[in-house]
């Protein structure tokens, strides 16, 4: 069964702990490796300026509660040393519906970088973030 090194475990730490509960469900069934939890502003303003988010205020900065609400994975099977093969999909969508599913599956609502309008049609996005999962409804 796969499981989390060090340095993903270090940053689920500051990860929503619901949000990390779902991340910890999915690598029982599934490797993948943590790209982010928590940015800095300076960090996802390069991001904004580099056109890689949409956003200045991520839910990947700490939020009021003192967590990251969102977190950016790649799967094992899409991550080609020395980078992370974005065009690799297939093995994306099998992720998230491994995070949709654990997510389901306790009581967590997320957001899917893949599907931000959440109306389940993958083909309307305009930006795609598919590494990219934020739970929602919490303070």
């Amino acid at each position: 069964m796969p499981s989390f090194g060090t340095k993903s475990e270090e940053k689920l730490l500051s990860l929503h702990p619901k949000l990390a509960e779902v991340a910890r469900t999915v690598i029982q069934c599934m490797d993948y490796k943590i790209i982010h939890t928590v940015r800095t502003l300076e960090e996802q303003k390069h991001l904004f300026e580099t056109g890689q988010s949409q956003i200045l205020l991520s839910k990947h900065l700490i939020q009021p509660d003192g967590f990251s609400h969102a977190i950016d994975a790649a799967p094992f099977y899409a991550w080609k040393r020395p980078q992370i093969d974005w065009k690799d999909t297939k093995s994306f969508y099998f992720l998230a519906g491994m995070f949709m599913q654990a997510a389901y599956l306790l009581g967590v609502k997320l957001r899917y970088g893949g599907d931000w309008n959440m109306n389940n049609d993958l083909n309307d996005q305009k930006f795609f973030d598919l590494g990219h999962f934020e739970i929602l409804g919490v303070k």
